[in-house]
């Protein structure tokens, strides 16, 4: 079992306690770092906390690096997590933004300060789909976050799972730079065998 990082900003460090915590009680190594270049070898999977920019800047890294990630931002009542990147396999953050933009969605509100049981609410779900990730192998629940993002509300109990597709052109993970080149292959079900 490889290890499992959590990327964050000095002011999400106790976001990032509160998710490792949790995986640490599910038996999973975690470590802590609020810089990318402290991750040298290959982790399991990454988990980064932070602003749009933030994981923006992080897609790049990753997909360079070959790094699994999972997104998350915290908003004031919960927060949007995924979707699940898989360089060259899943859409990456900026096939999402892409998308965002191309269906005229708002951003999402930035986490200054919020309900702390919905934070704690929010960092168990985290927690819930990285266990999922650790356990793909050997269990039939896939991560939901594979392919998706999810936008979870803690305080009203409620959430929205939507599709999340590669852009064949995005600039970061995108394979087809011209439309005269071979279509992407849809590859998700394979990363669950």
């Amino acid at each position: 079992m490889g290890e499992y990082w959590i990327l964050h900003a000095e002011e999400d460090r106790a976001k990032a306690e509160k998710i490792g915590g949790m995986l640490q009680i599910a038996g999973l190594p975690v470590r802590w770092t609020e810089s990318p270049d402290e991750v040298r070898e290959v982790p399991e999977l990454v988990i980064a906390i932070g602003s749009e920019e933030r994981l923006l800047a992080w897609n790049e890294i990753a997909h360079r690096q070959g790094f699994n990630w999972l997104p998350v931002r915290f908003n004031r009542l919960g927060g949007s997590l995924g979707p699940l990147v898989i360089p060259g396999v899943t859409a990456c953050r900026e096939c999402l933004k892409q998308r965002m933009a191309s269906l005229s969605s708002p951003e999402f509100p930035e986490a200054g300060a919020g309900f702390e049981l919905s934070w704690q609410i929010f960092a168990g779900i985290v927690a819930l789909e990285v266990a999922k990730w650790s356990s793909r192998h050997k269990s039939s629940f896939a991560p939901l976050t594979l392919g998706h993002l999810l936008e979870f509300d803690a305080f009203h109990i409620e959430g929205e799972l939507s599709a999340v597709h590669r852009v064949p052109t995005c600039s970061v993970c995108g394979v087809r730079r011209s439309a005269s080149l071979a279509a992407q292959p849809w590859t998700e079900a394979a990363v669950l065998a």
